[in-house]
């Protein structure tokens, strides 16, 4: 089974943040934080990215190449993508879109690899964070009539409780890497996963077993709309490639 985690493109609170730490000035915390929103839409930017993503897992490969060579590390006879999983946030939701029309392939929902700490606002005062209700099951049925929903939603909202603590996301994160294991190991499935940047790296953690910290003294980056590939099979768990964003124009790398 190959897996391709991929983080969603640049949504509107990534660019807020892109614009707060490349700013020259000291921007005081709550001018910034008044910018950013409990769950995101894309940005135009965003959207851009989108596209040569989904147009990039579409078009990459060679034809001559047969894509059951044991080590296709780079993908070079194309990715023959055979499911598609994204969180209940809207920009995971809109990524996996792109790709999910330009594959044909249909787009599941798999609420547990949302982004930490669920759907939240700050308190700009204090910092601390609130949780919120999140979208219910009309929203997503009206708003994104081809989604597929196999999961209960609540008709209060999906996420409706507390924000997560550390904790709670490593145990989330180990149970999704058991998951990917039972829904998909043995076989020959090619699976999407447009996931977030915080959870991504504690799945990332529990796939590779990486010592777990309150600090961020190890963290595995990724960029918008950027690609990992991991491959398991019968000899363990290879990882061919993290963070590929090389089929990116450099001007919307982000």
């Amino acid at each position: 089974m190959h897996l391709y985690l991929i983080r969603h493109c640049q949504s509107n609170n990534n660019a807020v943040l892109d614009k707060k730490q490349s700013s020259d000035e000291n921007v005081p915390g709550g001018a910034w934080l008044d910018e950013m929103v409990p769950d995101p839409p894309l940005t135009e930017k965003g959207n851009k990215q989108g596209k040569l993503l989904a147009r990039f897992l579409s078009e990459h490969g060679h034809s001559n190449t047969s894509h059951n060579q044991l080590h296709d590390t780079q993908n070079t006879s194309g990715f023959y993508i055979s499911h598609i999983y994204c969180s209940l946030m809207t920009r995971s939701i809109v990524t996996a879109q792109y790709i999910s029309q330009e594959l044909q392939i249909p787009l599941v929902v798999w609420q547990d690899i949302h982004e930490c700490g669920g759907v939240f606002t700050k308190d700009t005062d204090t910092g601390e964070r609130i949780g919120l209700p999140g979208p219910n099951y009309e929203h997503f049925r009206s708003t994104y009539p081809d989604l597929v929903i196999p999961e209960k939603i609540d008709s209060n909202g999906w996420w409706n409780r507390p924000t997560e603590n550390l904790d709670d996301i490593q145990k989330r994160a180990q149970r999704v890497h058991n998951q990917i294991l039972e829904r998909h190991a043995g076989t020959n499935h090619r699976v999407v996963m447009v996931t977030h940047v915080g959870f991504y790296h504690h799945l990332l953690s529990s796939i590779l077993d990486v010592p777990k910290s309150d600090e961020r003294d190890l963290w595995f980056h990724l960029n918008n709309a950027s690609i990992s590939h991991i491959d398991f099979n019968t000899d363990g768990t290879r990882v061919n490639y993290l963070n590929r964003a090389d089929y990116i124009p450099i001007e919307l790398i982000t």
